[in-house]
């Protein structure tokens, strides 16, 4: 996720609604021009290679972070920073009429930062986090909080609320993932932690979150853990980290298999698998299980070459790659690959062959 100091982004769904939605015309030509018809916003699903996702519509040259599936594929949100001196906050588009509509941020995040979003299984509850006031009309608090909001039996989404202590905390609470039975795991820098920025597990009983339990070592570090996606479940972990490999000085994404007995495996480097970046960040699966999304700073080598033009940097700018992160997303074997590979280390390091997730 991004960590920025963070303010409004109203100006910028605005200008969004006034340049694009202007018109149900507008709407329709651009939805053509994208050909954003079928699932996955009409994108042609990735093998094991990673693909940029929906490049000119998600990917744009303002950075974009985590992103999510409705359970049912018909909704898809993501989050997007437009620059210094902007705020991010969370769009969404969805299908009207087997077309894809153009991004805007929903009525209960409008004139709020909000990132980091997540939603249950059965689809009746949307997670993201906050700055947002506690108190109607007051002022945007010191650090985010995890709220959500609930469908109504109209089909639209309530008010907001916080869940409050002990789920949040003083500290910034963030990336919110939530298991098959409402188990939630998500990162804090709370006091008591390993380092700056740990995992966290807490569960729901009778509705309610309980005391959030710190993952502790191996999955934490004294450095930064976060960003984390759990399986359905909770077969295995992604998440981001800085202090798994602290010699490279770099965050990328690491996976974590669970042992019979509940324990979590050491983890080793996911982002290898797609291409070894270390820029990967904000790990989701799609509802299916099927495809891997993840945003990502890589490197465009066509950047790389000295003798561009002008023109051709300026239209490279504007496009893909031009911010400070874009969508990308590739096909879930990734995970059973490394799962295959992390058995056979498992299986040929000494003392350790009876170990396995």
């Amino acid at each position: 996720m991004f960590r920025f100091s963070l303010k409004g982004l109203v100006s910028l769904a605005l200008a969004v609604s006034a340049g694009s939605c202007s018109s149900e015309r507008d709407s329709q030509t651009a939805a053509i021009e994208w050909n954003l018809v079928g699932e996955y916003l009409g994108q042609q699903p990735p093998g094991s290679e990673v693909e940029l996702f929906a490049p000119g519509f998600v990917s744009t040259a303002m950075s974009e972070a985590n992103s999510v599936f409705a359970p049912d594929g018909s909704e898809f949100f993501f989050a997007v920073w437009p620059g210094p001196g902007h705020d991010v906050s969370v769009f969404s588009t969805h299908m009207e009429d087997g077309r894809w509509t153009i991004p805007e941020v929903p009525e209960f995040l409008r004139g709020v930062s909000a990132i980091d979003v997540a939603i249950t299984a059965n689809g009746q509850r949307f997670f993201f986090c906050s700055n947002r006031s506690r108190t109607p009309g007051g002022p945007t608090e010191d650090n985010f909080d995890i709220w959500y909001v609930d469908r109504q039996p109209t089909g639209q989404w309530g008010e907001p609320a916080n869940p409050g202590p002990p789920l949040n905390s003083d500290r910034h609470d963030y990336y919110p993932t939530v298991t098959l039975d409402g188990t939630m795991y998500f990162h804090s820098s709370r006091e008591g932690g390993l380092g700056g920025r740990d995992i966290y597990r807490s569960e729901l009983v009778d509705g309610r979150y309980q005391m959030p339990e710190n993952l502790g070592a191996p999955i934490n570090t004294r450095s930064n853990e976060g960003d984390v996606l759990v399986a359905p479940d909770e077969s295995f972990l992604i998440f981001n980290s800085h202090g798994h490999d602290p010699a490279k000085g770099d965050s990328s994404l690491w996976i974590s298999f669970r042992s019979e007995d509940g324990a979590w495996l050491p983890p080793h480097n996911m982002s290898r698998y797609m291409a070894g970046d270390p820029t990967d960040f904000c790990p989701m699966l799609s509802p299916d299980g099927r495809y891997l999304f993840f945003s990502s700073n890589r490197f465009d080598p066509k950047l790389a070459d000295r003798e561009q033009d002008y023109q051709t940097l300026r239209k490279m700018s504007r496009g893909p790659g031009g911010g400070f992160s874009d969508v990308y997303w590739v096909d879930a074997s990734v995970i059973e690959r490394a799962r295959e590979e992390f058995i056979q280390v498992n299986r040929d390091s000494p003392g350790s062959a009876s170990e396995g997730p």
